[in-house]
């Protein structure tokens, strides 16, 4: 009986350490800040990333508004669904919670554009998820280069099945929360802004 009992328990605590533990890829990762959660958690906090081409300002908002999405999203979950307890037939309620979206420019100064936006990526394990990465974006340009700040940086799944959809939320540090996926479809996003700048040169 003692046997089982140091079992489980020592599974639980890796289980624990598995799902507290900052993934290796994100923390050897170049420009990524981690911000702490609670019960000894940590998420992405903000995400920097500089670019050798130069720009202005003037530019920056004509490349980010032309390819930088803040569409509005739909998240969906099942979890009304249920099995008729007499004719044996599946019941399917989708519960609908609609984000809405906005202007991809927030705001702007001599310096430096800020905009938000939302990017798609799909999820890890068996049934790949699509996914969305909602973020602000602070973009400074110089005369050689162009850097971006990404804060604010959360994630939500466009369908989560039966389980409850709680909409945008931080994005974990752990592997299973997809933090690598996340920063990807942020580079996703630099590359298009950058590919305009520099085809605007």
């Amino acid at each position: 009986m003692e046997k089982i009992f140091l079992l489980g328990l020592i599974s639980v605590i890796l289980t624990g350490c598995a799902h507290t533990s900052v993934d290796k890829g994100l923390s050897e990762m170049q420009g990524v800040t981690l911000k702490d959660v609670g019960y000894g958690q940590q998420a992405i906090d903000t995400y920097t990333v500089t670019k050798n081409v130069g720009s202005n300002v003037d530019n920056v908002k004509i490349c980010l508004a032309s390819n930088i999405s803040n569409a509005t999203v739909t998240l969906n979950d099942n979890t009304g669904s249920y099995f008729g307890a007499y004719s044996g037939h599946y019941y399917q309620n989708t519960n609908t919670s609609t984000v809405q979206g906005g202007s991809s420019i927030i705001t702007e100064s001599k310096d430096k554009v800020v905009g938000s936006g939302v990017a798609e990526y799909y999820s890890s394990g068996i049934i790949p998820r699509l996914q969305y990465a909602r973020y602000i974006v602070t973009v400074s340009p110089q005369k050689n280069s162009t850097q971006y700040l990404f804060t604010q940086i959360e994630q939500a799944s466009k369908d989560t099945g039966a389980g409850t959809n709680n909409g945008f939320s931080y994005v974990g540090a752990w592997s299973s929360a997809d933090p690598l996926k996340v920063i990807g479809s942020l580079d996703s996003e630099v590359a298009k802004i950058t590919n305009c700048l520099n085809n605007g040169k």
